[in-house]
């Protein structure tokens, strides 16, 4: 069985102007009204590979799904650009529509984040970035997010090999990434529990047999406790990318549309 194909709608290929660089954008529009809102989406793939073609699927089927418009950013790839260079192009991105928001047709003022694996770290950098630089964001939507460069928690070892993801390519994951030693304000998983205080909702999505799903969990724990409005969903019997795999549609149809939920109250709720 193939990956599953997303809905039709109207996309547009864009590129970002980022100081000397360009970011190239894809952009979709679910319906044709103006003033939408809008979610900046970052793929997974480990910082390694992944594109804009890697998850069309996904991100045509989160837009259709809640109704909002949405910008997937073609990031810098590592080893041969590391940390912070994927987060910038990710942030870069999110100043730029807004900057744009107009051409757009889009509502800047109700803005959320999404990522899958690595590319959901890259949204709650850009997240945790844009509020340094006063930019209101009103959901954050991590799906089994990649957060904990030690990869030493009971699920990387319980699911170490034969759940898809393995421990030994996660820990190569982060060693291109971030190169021999973790840079301290590179790792979510040991930035000051205070420094994680007052961010918009966060919506988590851990699968059960997945390596990540302890770090997710454990993440979703520091952020009730700084007293965040957090929404944790572990999706029962799924392994790590399970959203972008030949998944039957009555398995990976309830999951999609889970996590579309929390985004379209957040970003088209009053």
């Amino acid at each position: 069985m193939d990956a599953p194909a997303g809905p039709k709608m109207e996309t547009v290929d864009l590129e970002a102007s980022a100081g000397d660089r360009t970011i190239p954008l894809r952009f979709y529009r679910p319906v044709s009204q103006a003033g939408l809102p809008l979610v900046i989406f970052s793929h997974g793939g480990g910082w390694v590979w992944g594109n804009l073609e890697t998850h069309d699927a996904l991100c045509r089927h989160l837009a259709a799904l809640s109704g909002c418009a949405l910008l997937a950013v073609d990031y810098r790839l590592s080893p041969e650009c590391r940390y912070p260079g994927p987060v910038q192009d990710v942030t870069d991105a999110l100043s730029w529509a807004v900057d744009n928001a107009a051409g757009l047709g889009i509502d800047a003022t109700r803005l959320g984040v999404c990522g899958d694996s690595a590319g959901a770290y890259l949204a709650l950098s850009a997240a945790l970035a844009a509020r340094q630089q006063g930019l209101a964001l009103r959901h954050i939507s991590l799906i089994y997010p990649a957060l904990d460069p030690g990869c030493d928690t009971a699920s990387q070892h319980r699911f170490a090999e034969n759940h898809m993801l393995t421990r030994e390519a996660m820990q190569w994951f982060w060693s291109c990434f971030v190169g021999d030693e973790v840079p301290q304000d590179a790792a979510p998983s040991t930035i000051s529990p205070e420094a994680l205080s007052g961010l918009p909702a966060v919506s988590i999505g851990v699968a059960e047999y997945d390596i990540l799903h302890d770090e997710g969990m454990a993440f979703s724990e520091t952020l009730g406790r700084q007293g965040n409005d957090v929404r944790l969903h572990s999706f029962a019997g799924m392994l790590h990318g399970f959203l972008s795999l030949p998944v039957e549609p009555e398995i990976v149809n309830p999951a999609l549309e889970t996590i579309a939920f929390d985004i379209r109250e957040h970003l088209l709720g009053p």
